[in-house]
């Protein structure tokens, strides 16, 4: 098998496909013989197996396996390291961490750390610019969002060294997704443009429908409502044609407030209702609390109160999305205000920890607050 080649194994039930992989790649250990691998045996194996044993793992990760993800990827660490590959470790500790990352659980080691210090030894800028990217991936789901900024900062700059535009394109992306959320909109709309171009360039419709996206939140956020919902309507079409079903029920839960903030408070709340029905039949559990809120926020400003309080306090208790409790300060803040209209005893401390949250998170306007008024 030469460099480059895909070979497919075919065989029935029972006869040994999997077991030879496994021996190959190290997950068994011979107990005679031995494995050669381009006809050499020791070190070079070593490396050779481990490469193959974590981008097996990879395989696992990207089809949402991550527990298959992270005991692979072990497999490629361990032989990596009897190889002596710093590389080999590095792309195994790689793997790990995107697996822990999207698992949610608790790393053993800060695997994520570990293989950015061996690229950066190593002088591998590209790979680099992946790890940092990853890591601010995590910094984003645990709240620290300062840090996130500056790791995808610094990984845009790396891919554009490197000349990746592909990859520039998506860290650019991501920074400006960040910054809509921290509500510092002056800052976003060039980012928008040059991620535009990028994705443009690379021939990358989803990420091109995706920026749309973030364009329409942007000027939604400002109070370009109109142009917001021309540029929402614009990426809804690119994105349906795509079948990427969990990116157009974000989309409508970006356009509900959009239309709830430009005071078609009927149109908004059905648009998010709608789009929460679609979100449980597709058990896309992260996208829930987000639309509860925004249902919750319309029927405030509607003056429809109880309702209000029912729907956001359901909210609290969805699943937890990656957005370091944003959406969970946003729900307190609005409880806050009806438990005062009840003159309740807990409306400060909701709102103490809701502004914990936001001033952690940097957030410096909240757009959707002006639903908190009746209309």
């Amino acid at each position: 098998m030469c460099a480059g080649e895909i070979l497919g194994l075919i065989g029935p039930n029972g006869s040994g496909k999997s077991t030879l992989i496994n021996v190959v790649s190290g997950y068994y250990r011979v107990d005679g013989g031995r494995i050669v691998l381009d006809g050499t045996s020791g070190p070079d194996a070593d490396a050779a197996r481990s490469r193959l044993a974590t981008r097996y793992g990879f395989g696992k990760y990207l089809q949402g396996k991550y527990r298959e993800a992270m005991r692979w990827a072990a497999i490629g660490a361990r032989e990596a390291a009897h190889a002596g590959d710093r590389g080999a470790v590095a792309y195994a500790y790689n793997t790990m961490h995107l697996a822990h990352l999207h698992a949610r659980q608790v790393e053993e080691q800060p695997y994520g750390e570990l293989a950015l210090a061996i690229y950066e030894e190593l002088g591998d800028l590209r790979m680099q610019g992946h790890c940092l990217n990853n890591l601010a991936i995590g910094a984003m789901q645990d709240g620290r969002w300062p840090m996130c900024a500056d790791l995808l900062q610094r990984a845009a700059d790396l891919f554009r060294r490197v000349g990746d535009a592909a990859n520039e394109a998506n860290a650019v992306y991501n920074r400006a997704d960040l910054l809509i959320r921290q509500g510092r909109f002056a800052e976003v709309e060039p980012l928008l443009a040059s991620a535009l171009r990028a994705a443009e360039a690379v021939d990358d419709p989803q990420l091109v429908a995706l920026v749309l996206r973030e364009r329409g939140r942007m000027l939604s956020g400002v109070g370009r409502w109109e142009e917001a919902l021309a540029v929402f309507h614009d990426a809804r079409g690119r994105l349906e044609s795509l079948g990427v079903p969990q990116d157009v029920i974000e989309l409508d839960g970006a356009l509900a407030e959009c239309l709830l903030l430009s005071g078609r408070l009927d149109e908004g709340s059905a648009v998010a209702t709608d789009a929460l029905a679609r979100a449980r039949a597709l058990r896309a559990n992260t996208l829930i609390a987000p639309l509860l809120r925004i249902q919750g926020f319309g029927l405030l400003a509607a003056g429809r109160h109880e309702e209000a309080r029912s729907v956001l306090e359901a909210g609290l208790r969805s699943p937890a999305g990656a957005d370091g409790q944003q959406e969970l300060a946003l729900m307190m803040m609005a409880l806050a205000q009806l438990a005062d209209a009840r003159q309740a005893t807990d409306a400060a401390d909701l709102r103490h920890r809701s502004q914990e949250i936001l001033d952690r998170l940097a957030v410096v306007a909240v757009p959707a607050a002006k639903l908190m008024t009746s209309r």
